[in-house]
């Protein structure tokens, strides 16, 4: 409280849900000590939200106007200043969409997003003339779905995976595209580019057409609420985030599961039939379930327990995300897992030594082992040839890189 004293404060809390006025109160207590002047401005789209917490008049945002929206949907459906002479068709029809969307903003921006660099009439007369916009009046899914609807279909796979994610959550673009690997969401074309490759251009593509969103904060980035709810939308039970849909119950549907690090649930109700667990929880049951998830391939575990050998049945596994956990090493049984692609380690700050057979991993492609106590290399790492992503590497006097 010292610090704020006499202070002036200008506060943004933005997207505000929380109606526990305790909770408002226990916020302001230190904020109540800065110096007169100071100011929060809270947004929210619960209106309950702005009663709680206003001192003033609430201030209701109003739609865009249509010139506005025309400018929003102009911009991110990159429409040239030589449009009308070159296009004088798509002007007229993008205007009738604009209409639609009503003045809202983020139907504006990802519907431009979805016509981006579109130059046939007929495409954009079937995003004009589709059914999806009489769905619900009051509701912006329905508009969101039509942009949804004109991905290609390999965007569209890796859009609803992305359901798994809660809200608000910040992720990395090579992260993400790690789990659209290890998930086999991504086609391989017949060019030169790799597979991960591949999925740059598929996170590149997502984030112009505005389904992801770059954060102020850090290289990560977010999606937008209302783009969130559209991909739990379409994934529907196969993604669940345990503790944030509303439900506690694990049915057999689900393949892709969020566990939050303040959850407990009944580890017994995971079943074989999961395919991603991202476990940011350190319940001890649910290593020993690990076995029965026969048909995982991304296990994402931030935990201070040990790996228990039991890691190594897990045959399908292509990522296995360890980051800050504490643990001095890995269970041995790791380098049985064939068809690993992907190894992050970071900032597991206990991690004194690798397993020695690592070089058995020859699907391997990413090692991460920054933020690691690691002291040398296992020998052999010469015969991990799909490597291509090693922070550094550490050489003795009498190291034993090579493939013999």
């Amino acid at each position: 409280m010292s610090v704020l004293t006499d202070q002036k404060i200008f506060l943004v809390l933005d997207d505000v849900w929380n109606r526990d006025y305790q909770k408002w109160e226990y916020l302001l207590k230190p904020l109540r000590s800065g110096k007169e002047g100071s100011k929060i401005l809270v947004t929210t789209r619960d209106e309950a939200v702005a009663n709680l917490t206003r001192t003033s008049p609430i201030y209701p945002l109003q739609k865009l106007s249509d010139n506005d929206c025309w400018s929003l949907f102009e911009k991110h459906a990159s429409i040239g200043t030589d449009m009308p002479s070159t296009h004088p068709n798509l002007e007229s029809i993008g205007r009738q969409i604009v209409e639609k969307c009503d003045g809202l903003p983020l139907a504006a921006k990802v519907l431009g997003g979805a016509l981006r660099s579109k130059r046939d009439p007929g495409e954009w007369m079937e995003i004009l003339e589709s059914d999806m916009w009489d769905l619900d009046n009051d509701n912006i899914l329905p508009v969101l779905q039509i942009s949804y609807q004109f991905l290609p279909s390999q965007l569209k796979r890796c859009f609803a995976y992305c359901a798994v994610f809660p809200k608000d959550y910040a992720f990395f673009k090579e992260r993400v595209i790690r789990l659209w690997m290890a998930e086999g969401l991504l086609t391989q074309s017949k060019g030169n580019k790799d597979i991960e490759q591949v999925g740059e251009g598929c996170f590149d593509d997502l984030v112009s057409r505005s389904f992801f969103q770059k954060s102020t904060e850090w290289e990560c980035f977010l999606m937008h609420d209302l783009i969130n709810d559209l991909a739990k939308s379409i994934s529907g039970e196969f993604c669940f985030r345990y503790g944030v849909d509303g439900s506690c119950e694990i049915t057999g549907r689900i393949r892709h599961l969020w566990v939050g690090d303040e959850e407990e649930y009944e580890v017994d109700k995971l079943t074989s039939k999961v395919r991603t667990l991202l476990c940011f929880n350190e319940q001890e049951e649910v290593m020993n379930l690990l076995p029965t998830l026969t048909r995982l391939r991304v296990l994402c575990w931030h935990s201070s327990n040990e790996l228990p050998d039991a890691i190594g049945n897990l045959m399908h596994l292509r990522c296995l995300d360890l980051s800050r956990s504490s643990m001095e090493r890995l269970p041995d049984s790791v380098v049985s897992l064939w068809n690993l692609e992907t190894l992050i380690l970071f900032n597991c700050d206990e991690l004194v030594e690798l397993p020695a057979k690592i070089s058995q991993l020859i699907n391997l492609s990413q090692l991460d082992i920054r933020g690691t106590t690691l002291t040398k290399m296992p020998p052999h790492m010469g015969k991990l040839k799909k490597l291509g992503e090693l922070d550094y590497y550490i050489v003795l006097k009498e190291s034993h890189c090579g493939t013999t």
